[in-house]
């Protein structure tokens, strides 16, 4: 029995699983999507692709039968007619208008940018200038985390219910840890400031976490210091963090969620930065009145 899976990327990061099942004897196939049945087929014994839709997304598994054996393949259908299609050629007719009004913009940033130089001798850079445009003419969003690389991280935000895109360089390490302390993950969120009449021209400010991705670095301590510590209920575990974020705010759930990690490995948070932090006085008179009782 032949199984593969595949993982579809909806808007604002909904996943999608796909998966198939097919009998390489008796040719006997069946698709699904997430928990749901969509395809039962029989005696699929050669090349064959069949369509279904996500939502208003229409999708292709294709079968290729080579040298005996079967290869399966899973891709979003953009050239049919279809709405999505439709809708899909008028945006990006729309990003291309909008692509050539911002090259547009750099080559006026770089012209005013050299006559600065040329002129006044201002030591003036591009990045300062979009700088002063965000400051001055900037509107602050939510961007939500789509991707964590070891070269790249990229993130996605809406304007006027379109979604933007961009990237950033990451350090080496493959898990990112932020100056806040605490890793980062996909879906996580964060405040971007983008310019009001070029959404493209943005800046992500990882230091500032939305309200709900607080609430995530809490869930993500809580439920390391209970990994940790099995011996300890949940109820003091959700104490202990929560006194610890008033403590030392978010570094205090990183001193939490890294307290077995070695010093040279993790220079900020560790099991010493921990250590310190649950045996301060101050921090012990609060568990004793709040925690343990």
């Amino acid at each position: 029995m032949n199984r593969f899976n595949w993982t579809y990327l909806a808007d604002f990061g909904k996943k999608h699983h796909v998966g198939l099942m097919h009998g390489a004897e008796s040719g006997h196939l069946l698709i699904y999507c997430d928990s749901k049945i969509i395809l039962i087929d029989f005696k699929v014994l050669d090349d064959k692709t069949y369509t279904f839709f996500i939502d208003d997304q229409l999708c292709e598994i294709a079968i290729e039968r080579k040298n005996g054996q079967f290869y399966y393949g899973f891709e979003i259908n953009k050239k049919a007619d279809t709405p999505r299609n439709r809708l899909r050629k008028k945006i990006e007719k729309r990003h291309l208008k909008q692509s050539l009004l911002f090259l547009a913009s750099i080559i006026l940033i770089i012209s005013t940018f050299t006559y600065f130089m040329v002129n006044k001798g201002q030591e003036t850079s591009v990045a300062d200038y979009h700088q002063s445009i965000l400051r001055n003419n900037g509107k602050e969003g939510e961007a939500r985390i789509m991707k964590v690389s070891s070269s790249e991280i990229t993130y996605f935000y809406i304007v006027n219910g379109q979604s933007y895109s961009a990237e950033t360089k990451s350090k080496d390490p493959s898990i990112v840890v932020l100056e806040n302390g605490m890793p980062m993950e996909e879906g996580d969120e964060f405040v971007v400031t983008y310019a009001t009449n070029n959404p493209n021209l943005n800046k992500i400010d990882y230091n500032r976490p939305t309200k709900k991705q607080i609430n995530r670095y809490r869930e993500r301590a809580i439920n390391q210091h209970l990994s940790l510590n099995p011996q300890t209920d949940s109820i003091r575990a959700i104490c202990l963090v929560d006194l610890a974020y008033e403590t030392k705010g978010v570094q205090g759930l990183a001193d939490i969620y890294f307290q077995k990690a070695d010093p040279k490995e993790n220079p900020r948070n560790n099991k010493n930065t921990y250590g310190r932090l649950v045996r301060d006085v101050p921090f012990q008179n609060k568990i004793s009145e709040r925690c343990w009782n």
